[in-house]
């Protein structure tokens, strides 16, 4: 999951709500900290930053409803080390799917860049 997960913070930066944004944010910090504890996984050292940039991106790709919803599902897990036992595997999808199909379409775009 830690790969997954990391894959989304990098590739999904996400847009800010002007409410939802510090939640979504703050669920998306903590799911990161904790996914820093999981074995193998290269390790964010600045999880607030990181998440606070795929907010940004996410939004930017009309994705930030699959972004919050999938921050939500690994932020409640009890093993957000692994995805497919998580339950997250269908937000975790649904996110990417949405944020790569933007990309594909339009790959000039800020959110999909680095």
């Amino acid at each position: 999951m830690g790969v997954v997960y990391r894959w989304i913070g990098i590739v999904g930066s996400v847009v800010v709500f002007a409410s939802g944004c510090k939640s979504t944010i703050a669920k998306c910090t903590a799911a990161c900290e904790k996914t820093n504890k999981c074995p193998g996984v290269v390790q964010d050292p600045n999880c607030a930053q990181s998440c606070d940039t795929a907010n940004t991106k996410a939004d930017q790709a009309g994705c930030g409803k699959q972004f919050a919803t999938a921050q939500s599902c690994l932020n409640d897990s009890a093993d957000v080390c692994d995805v497919h036992s998580n339950g997250c595997d269908s937000q975790v999808d649904d996110y990417k799917n949405c944020f790569l199909g933007f990309c594909k379409g339009n790959p000039a775009s800020d959110a999909c860049k680095p």
